[in-house]
């Protein structure tokens, strides 16, 4: 059966991977292409407008997947396609006649449009004559939902309908075969669907464009080529200007599984192991604390996650019910099956699916920004949990349109703002509102929805709740506004707050309100409390886990993406200028771009303020914000404090690196217990449609302060999916969390005097001993007590924004991390040439200014003369991007006087250490003990926290001299190191035998660790042949063995 089952899915991953192509590639374009003509003749709209693109997509996006819900709810059962009344107005019948229509249709017909609004208004409001039920969500409104309203007035001719529906149905690349079978696809494939197309934009061609397969870019055509978008036509492209999918936000099911075994199990067994003790004694509570258990996914998509908690919480209560049976449970299962009236009866039911009914509404939530994700989630869980002859449940209290990271994650600042909201008279404004709050909401959960009149008595009461939560909305929304912008709103509350609640306001205070709630109508303000009061509003609030997998984006807007999106082409021009003309060129056409971006930046940078200490985010990082160090903060908000809450998320590896991510860090290790932290990597895009060279981890943790001899568990990071399987069901390598802390000591000068927590990449137990080895030396930022000290600096110029700095055919050259190897100054694939004079002017001019830490560092008399400039000596420079699993990752090399360095190639600053303690910082640096241990920790790039953090060895047997000879040996090639090769007392000249001095760097290195044999063994395994060939391996053991320091 497991074997069926996987090969089941297998296929269906195979079909939705066909579907998927078929919907980007045909079906999306020509849908989107019929609506553009509709109203370019209709309505004498401007297609190249924005806001009309934006409004097509919308409704292009609608309308596939009201088309794919009937081919699948057809396919599953869920309609009646057995039905001769129904089966003519069908889906299937439809796109059938589609496909036999393409090559004949007539651009005046709209006969295939007329047939599926005829089928939309069936299921909008049910169809007694054809046994359709109505559908109580918001996908087939004909209003209020993203692209309705165009849909409700549109018409699309049969030339793009007919071919659109043909696609979505059929592969074109097989005009005889049977089709899709919707039959076999999972509910979660359609929402792996969706999610790989909010990838994807909708553009207008301002010109002719062909598709460049090897960068996935269109670019503009020329003579002679293939077009691929004709000027003027409506296409689709991703942020990036590609066509290729990029499913980045779908989680394959093994780690959606693997996750919930690792969190919710775990949370739901303690639960009911207390429920269980409060049945001895009384079966009632028991049966009221049962349900009294919420999981959510903070950012939903197409609620994969959820889907698979109701599975198994329903597998475990199920169980725990035979085990030990409860009479009010019993009752509310048997009011259920009384439900079914619509066919009179007779059916016979499963107690375990009435059983997910229940839990559906009583504790699974989610929240999402986008209105056709939380669709989308309805219908998957929708059909997860159908029972014949009832009602759709209603979810609108549990899955709800939002932004999870903006609004109130609980009411302890309203609190501190005014002593009215910790009164706890029972007639206070504020008790009033919860206590309605709380039992409007208990009775909206408790109505079983087996009827349409009994969902909208459910309809009726959200409405009812969210009058209830209408003052302290109010109140919530002044609170929020004022980071963003509303100056005054949270003084108002503090001093008006009785006015506010009871909305007594007037003049200036009442327009304070009116921009206060147009800010969260527009950022979709998502106050916890309020909208989810049952969770909120009782002891010890919030969630009992939280899941899922947060998006991975930058809170910013880049330039050339904005108008790329607009026009393509852009990113086909080589030089900065050509695309700052084409930009400019672009601002005369059309005035409004400059003003969107402007707004939209604007608009951004305001959003940031709210990210602070000011929207209740404490552990923000430096540098640029991601969503998903967002959400991570966020889950600390929203995770049960004294139960504890338990979390089970996907991340970037970043979180457990970067910076960025240090304070959700110091949350997770210093006040949760981590059950688990399993690695991916996306070799060959196994784990995620995504960019291959990101690790990816998945981490179940409990919000409870670890033991003093807690562990940390990590497995990976694993290449593949059966390397994947064998590594999480296995022990995996245990890491005392006292040790990780002793790792990761407070970064120099860190006002919170904290570890840093990074979690370092180790395969085996082997790994973790010899790394602990590593950490016991000296970190590079300590360097050597009157040897050495040095600091990473970011080049002489950015190889962006200071290009015209080289721009010249001849001059100093400027490298880049390309130009140089290990020990080799090829100086190959320079970034241009640059003018000495000004160049030197340039980097001067950053070196004295008040941020360098040249200032911290050298005397001013030094620094004022322009020969002591780090550009007119020999330096070491290392390669700054680079990945673990490069064949080597850490390429550092002695650079020439006179050549200058752009900031792909950063180098090191010596305020203390001769030439001979520099070239033993660089034998260090390339040697292959030094690059394991950076392997440990880089991902993308060689950044500058992560050098500094990386250990030399220990001062007191470190061979300095030693080992600086054989570095500036290997490094003075030439006479351009005559100075260096001087002070460092080694001859000019490439030596003869460089492998014997690299092996006698290795050794020597690996002896000052202190390491044994078996120590560099275990670091060979980390490098490919390529890296290091089996005779220099036997080279490297042989000095090792000879040598001692």
């Amino acid at each position: 059966m497991e074997a069926w089952t996987k090969d089941a899915r297998q296929y269906g991953e195979e079909l939705k991977k066909g579907l998927e192509q078929q919907i980007r590639l045909s079906a999306l374009p020509a849908l989107a292409r019929g609506l553009g003509a509709w109203l370019e003749t209709k309505q004498k709209a401007n297609l190249a407008d924005r806001a009309v693109l934006e409004d097509i997509q919308q409704a292009t996006l609608t309308l596939l997947f009201r088309v794919m819900f009937f081919l699948y709810a057809e396919a599953a059962g869920f309609l009646p396609i057995d039905s001769d009344a129904y089966r003519s107005y069908s889906a299937t019948e439809l796109v059938a006649a589609a496909r036999s229509a393409v090559a004949t249709a007539d651009q005046r017909a709209t006969k295939f449009w007329d047939r599926l609004s005829t089928l939309v208004r069936m299921v909008r409001g049910g169809d007694n004559d054809t046994g359709v039920p109505a559908y109580n969500g918001s996908l087939f409104a004909a209003s209020g939902f993203p692209g309705s309203e165009l849909l409700e007035k549109a018409a699309i001719s049969d030339t793009y309908l007919a071919p659109a529906l043909a696609a979505i149905a059929f592969d074109s690349e097989k005009p005889t075969a049977a089709g899709f079978d919707f039959a076999e696809l999972e509910i979660g494939h359609l929402g792996a669907i969706y999610e790989a197309l909010l990838a994807f934009r909708l553009t207008y061609a301002w010109q002719d464009y062909r598709y460049d397969e090897k960068l996935d870019r269109y670019v503009p055509a020329r003579a002679k080529d293939k077009i691929a978008v004709r000027k003027t036509e409506l296409f689709y492209q991703t942020e990036a200007g590609g066509r290729k999918a990029g499913g980045v936000f779908y989680t394959r099911h093994e780690f959606v599984k693997h996750l919930l075994t690792h969190s919710l199990a775990p949370a739901l067994d303690q639960h009911l192991a207390k429920v269980a003790q409060t049945a001895r004694t009384d079966p009632g509570l028991a049966a009221r604390q049962l349900f009294d258990f919420s999981v959510v996914d903070p950012a939903m998509g197409s609620a994969h996650f959820l889907t698979g908690a109701l599975d198994l919480m329903t597998d475990k209560i199920a169980k725990f019910l035979d085990e030990t049976p409860l009479p009010a449970i019993r009752t509310l299962l048997d009011a259920l099956k009384e439900g079914d009236h619509a066919s009179g009866g007779g059916r016979v039911y499963r107690d375990a699916d009435l059983l997910r009914r229940l839990i559906l509404k009583r504790c699974i939530y989610g929240v999402d920004l986008s209105p056709m994700a939380v669709e989308v989630a309805n219908i998957s869980l929708w059909l997860a949990s159908f029972v014949p002859g009832l009602s759709l449940a209603y979810l609108g209290s549990n899955l709800k349109v939002g932004n999870a990271l903006i609004g109130a994650s609980d009411a302890d600042a309203l609190r501190e703002m005014s002593p009215l909201f910790t009164s706890k008279e029972s007639n206070s404004p504020v008790s009033q509102a919860i206590r309605r709050a709380e039992a409007t909401a208990r009775e909206l959960a408790e109505i079983p929805d087996r009827t349409p009149e009994e969902v909208k008595r459910s309809q009726a009461k959200e409405r009812e709740l969210r009058e209830a939560m209408a003052p302290l909305a109010r109140c919530l929304d002044l609170f929020c506004a004022e980071p963003l912008g509303v100056e005054g709103a949270r003084y108002l509350v503090e001093t008006e707050a009785e006015r506010v609640l009871s909305g007594k306001l007037k003049g200036d205070a009442m327009e304070l309100l009116f921009r206060a709630q147009r800010e969260s109508k527009r950022r979709q303000f998502f106050h916890w409390p309020l909208e989810f009061p049952l969770v909120f509003f009782r002891d010890d609030p919030g969630f009992d886990v939280v899941i899922g997998n947060p998006p991975w984006n930058e809170v910013n807007i880049e330039e050339l993406g904005f108008y790329a999106l607009h026009d393509p082409g852009i990113r086909g021009l080589v030089s900065e200028s050509e695309r700052r003309k084409r930009i400019e060129a672009l601002d005369r056409e059309h005035p409004g771009l400059r003003r969107d971006f402007e707004r939209k930046y604007q608009d951004l940078v305001t959003q940031r303020l709210f990210f602070g200490r000011a929207g209740g985010y404490n552990r923000q990082g430096r540098g640029n914000l991601d969503l998903f160090e967002l959400f991570c903060e966020r889950y600390g908000h929203l995770a049960r404090a004294n139960r504890p809450g338990r979390i089970g998320v996907v991340l970037p590896r970043s979180a457990f690196l970067g910076e960025g991510a240090r304070g959700f860090r110091r949350w997770l290790f210093g006040e949760c217990t981590v059950a688990t932290t399993d690695f991916l990597l996306n070799k060959k895009r196994w784990a995620f449609d995504m960019e291959e060279r990101y690790t990816v981890a998945l981490v179940a943790a409990q919000r409870c302060a670890p033991t003093d001899d807690a562990e940390l568990r990590i497995s990976g990071p694993s290449a593949n999916l059966a390397e994947f399987l064998d590594a999480s069901s296995s022990v995996g390598v245990r890491i005392p969390i006292a040790q990780l802390r002793g790792w990761t000591p407070p970064p120099p000068n860190d006002p919170v005097r904290q570890p840093s927590w990074e979690v370092p990449l180790l395969p085996s137990p082997a790994a973790a001993a010899l790394f602990e080895k590593l950490r016991r030396g000296a970190r590079f930022d300590q360097g050597y007590k009157s040897v050495w000290f040095a600091f990473p600096t970011q080049g002489d110029m950015n190889e962006t924004s200071d290009k015209a700095l080289f721009r010249y055919p001849l001059g100093l050259p400027v490298w880049k991390g390309r130009s140089f190897g290990q020990y080799d100054p090829h100086g190959g694939d320079p970034a241009g040439y640059a003018q000495k004079k000004e160049l030197e002017a340039f980097v001067q001019a950053k070196r004295l200014s008040g941020r360098s830490r040249f200032r911290d560092n050298f005397p001013p008399a030094s620094l004022r003369d322009p020969k002591t400039l780090p550009l007119h000596h020999a330096r070491i420079a290392f390669r700054d991007v680079t990945r673990a699993n490069d064949t080597r990752t850490v390429r550092a090399c002695l650079i020439p006087p006179d050549v200058a360095l752009t900031n792909k190639a950063p180098y090191l600053t010596f305020p203390l250490g001769d030439a001979l303690s520099q070239a033993f910082v660089l034998g260090v640096l390339n040697s292959l003990v030094f690059d394991w241990q950076a392997r440990r920790l880089v991902e993308t790039n060689l950044n500058f926290f992560i050098l500094t953090m990386l250990c030399f060895p220990p001062q007191h047997v470190a061979p300095v001299e030693r080992i600086g000879k054989l570095a500036a040996q290997l490094s003075c090639v030439d006479k351009r190191y005559e100075e260096f090769a001087r002070e460092a007392g080694v001859k000019i000249g490439a030596v003869e035998d460089r492998t014997r001095l690299l092996a006698e760097i290795d050794a020597l290195v690996a002896r000052a660790y202190g390491l044994e044999e078996a120590d560099l063994y275990t670091i060979f395994e980390d490098f490919t042949e390529q890296a290091a060939e089996a005779a220099y391996r036997d080279r490297v053991i042989a000095r090792f063995r000879e040598v001692r320091v």
